[in-house]
């Protein structure tokens, strides 16, 4: 009997269509809590055996608002507000054995570090899919981080940033068992304008990226629910520095973060 439950909750999951009070819904507006940490680490196509780079937590809002225009499309809009803190620099080198050697101290001139995230989408709904759709948008995602020390004469200060801008494509979905909700999408960034570097001395690169993104809310209310999730960006930028012989360094950038969603969603 336990096994046959197993199997009907399963199956509702993944082929119960919406109901018809989702198939009303003309408003989703979903605001969470996002709690986890972001990566930033750099790898060295002519040294395989280093990676360096850094790690911070992050916790800030996150906000998902989507409105149906017609039976098969909807827009939206995404934003995400994250602070940084507990900086620390990272280095792992792989050793002769092929063990991976980690080394990781705090960052103690770290000041204030954010990261920002905003996207503009079209939802086109895909018939005879169980309430699947494409998704078509722009997005931008921005880090900015800033270090402060003590110096002769005063303080010294750095400011550091990158940002990602470009076309957004994917696909979400929605299934319903009972008084439980399931959203879950996934989107690609083919080609991001990518602006990188220290204040004033900007240089302009190329990233792709992709993110996963799942939840379930639980319906306490007609239009209220609590929903939890988790969801995963990566952001990958080919660079190119000068090594310490002044030629030319080659660099594999990949942005990680990684969020535990929890909130409320409302909807009408």
């Amino acid at each position: 009997m336990k096994n046959l439950l197993t199997v009907l909750v399963v199956a509702c999951t993944l082929f119960v269509p919406a109901t018809l009070a989702n198939a009303q819904e003309r408003v989703g507006v979903e605001v969470v809590y996002a709690g986890g940490k972001l990566s930033d680490m750099f790898s060295y196509p002519l040294d395989r055996t280093l990676r360096s780079g850094k790690q911070l937590d992050t916790n800030g809002i996150a906000v998902n608002a989507e409105v149906r225009l017609t039976d098969i499309v909807s827009v939206g809009y995404r934003f995400e507000h994250l602070g940084l803190r507990h900086s620390q620099f990272v280095i792992e080198s792989v050793l002769t054995n092929g063990e991976v050697q980690r080394m990781a101290e705090p960052n103690p001139n770290a000041a204030t570090s954010t990261v920002a995230y905003q996207e503009w989408f079209g939802s086109f709904k895909l018939p005879k899919t169980h309430s699947h759709a494409l998704i078509v948008g722009l997005a931008k995602s921005s880090f900015e981080q800033e270090w402060s020390w003590r110096e002769q004469g005063g303080i010294g200060k750095s400011k550091y940033g990158s940002s990602e801008t470009g076309l957004v494509v994917g696909g979400q979905g929605r299934q319903t068992a009972g008084p439980l909700t399931f959203d879950y999408t996934g989107r690609l960034y083919p080609r991001l304008a990518n602006t990188t570097g220290y204040k004033g001395m900007p240089s302009q690169f190329e990233s792709v990226g992709l993110e996963i993104r799942g939840s379930a809310t639980w319906s306490i209310a007609k239009h209220v629910g609590l929903t939890g999730g988790y969801q995963f960006r990566r952001m990958s930028t080919d660079l190119m520095t000068t090594g310490a012989n002044g030629q030319p360094w080659p660099l594999h950038e990949n942005k990680d973060s990684k969020l535990v969603l929890v909130g409320l969603r409302l909807s009408f």
